[in-house]
């Protein structure tokens, strides 16, 4: 498994209810039989090689548990302020744009449809995880429901990264391009850090290693050499995924690669999209994107204009789609801790 990790000194404001959680029996070194198929660790292990968890701010021992309307109103404060970091963070991405005549309204559908898609699938596991209402949501449908949800964010990622591209390309010289998408996969990935920097803090059973935040931020800058290509993103993809899938099938005694998908003895991460399989998701997004929007002209337009301003909450979603990734769980969480102090 990982090797131990210290906590870090971090403003206890910063808080968040995890993206996933599963159990660790530590004495056995493996995972609960509820876990998730791709995090399950199948041999042995030592305790001197598990991960060190933070112990979470809020105390274990009933007896000195603060009165539920304390740490109902501590945790609405600790959103709030949360709520303000993710609001500075994201302000200066004028990507987001709503009133940007150039946007695909077809692609903040999607998107917005993901959105949906991923804040139903949270309050089902946010259920769970409270323990307000037990549900499995690591196997059956609802497993497979929450990686539908992953590739087509990831898709939707590759497809954005090729009309951008082809817009960038013709104002920016070379370098500037390459900076640009440098420095976006870069901010994108310090957000990562921010989730995981938070996780370390709460729930204090695990923190995410290597979430969907981290995956998008080096898949951008990993994938700026591939954007002009077409056919070979789409066999490059397809390699990618394939490799993913078989090497997730075992597990490795080195710790150092699990960003890239080699799964530890007994690794554990809360929320965990390794480079393989999904950055050939996104290359597939980028394949789509060149066939779809080549020359930034659809293959086929759309002419009922009125259907279209009838989507304009999904849109709405859609063209905000990060901030609300990065507040919605701390949002579930103030709505449904009440209910814990009830169950």
């Amino acid at each position: 498994m990982l090797q131990e990790v210290p906590g870090i000194e971090c403003h206890q404001w910063i808080q968040e209810v995890p993206v996933l959680s599963v159990e660790v029996h530590r004495d056995r070194g493996k995972l609960s039989a509820d876990s998730p198929r791709c995090l399950r660790a199948r041999p042995k292990v030592s305790d001197s090689c598990c991960t060190s968890f933070p112990a979470s701010p809020f105390p274990a021992d009933a007896s000195r548990t603060p009165a539920p309307y304390v740490l109902w109103t501590r945790t609405s404060r600790i959103t709030v302020e949360y709520i303000y970091l993710c609001l500075r963070m994201t302000s200066v991405d004028s990507s987001e744009n709503p009133g940007n005549p150039g946007r695909y309204w077809e692609i903040d559908f999607l998107r917005g449809s993901a959105v949906v898609m991923m804040v139903a699938f949270h309050f089902v596991f946010d259920l769970n995880f409270l323990g307000i209402y037990k549900i499995q949501v690591y196997s059956g449908w609802l497993e497979w429901f929450a990686y539908s949800i992953g590739t087509v964010f990831l898709l939707l990622v590759g497809v954005s990264l090729t009309i951008s591209y082809q817009r960038a390309k013709q104002k920016l010289d070379a370098r500037s391009l390459r900076w640009k998408y440098v420095k976006r996969g870069l901010w994108i990935f310090s957000l990562g850090l921010v989730v995981t920097a938070v996780t370390m803090v709460y729930p204090g059973r695990g923190f995410v290693l290597f979430g969907v935040l981290h995956c998008i931020g080096l898949s951008i800058i990993a994938a700026y050499v591939l954007l002009p290509y077409r056919w070979s993103n789409l066999a490059l993809g397809i390699l990618i995924v394939v490799i993913g899938i078989v090497v997730a099938q075992f597990t490795y005694s080195f710790p150092w690669l699990a960003w890239l998908g080699f799964v530890p003895v007994g690794f554990y991460s809360i929320d965990y999209f390794p480079i393989l399989p999904w950055f050939g998701v996104v290359l597939i997004g980028v394949f789509v994107g060149n066939t779809v929007y080549r020359n930034l002209t659809r293959v086929r337009r759309n002419t009922d204009l009125e259907k279209v301003r009838r989507l304009g909450p999904m849109l709405f979603l859609g063209r905000h789609s990060l901030i609300i990734y990065l507040l919605h769980q701390p949002v579930l969480f103030v709505i449904l801790y009440p209910l814990v102090t009830t169950t």
